[in-house]
């Protein structure tokens, strides 16, 4: 049981990983865009992403050490 619960937490962190390395991305084209329907467009998706990130962590902290791990992984 214990492989399996590694496995799993393990593939939690990618999922956690994956979506912050989305979020930043998000940013980025955020940055670059000019368009205000595309920029608009990026900007909920961003929100929503956001959302989404803060409540599989649980807390704010969780999200930011993720964040900082998946930045620094780019």
């Amino acid at each position: 049981m214990g492989k399996k619960q590694n496995s799993v937490n393990l593939l939690k962190q990618r999922a956690d990983a994956n979506l912050t390395t989305i979020l930043n991305l998000v940013e980025v084209q955020i940055s670059l865009k000019e368009d205000y329907k595309i920029l608009t467009i990026l900007e909920n998706q961003k929100v929503n992403l956001l959302e989404i990130v803060k409540k599989k962590s649980g807390k704010e902290s969780n999200f930011k050490i993720i964040e900082n791990k998946a930045f620094f992984e780019l």
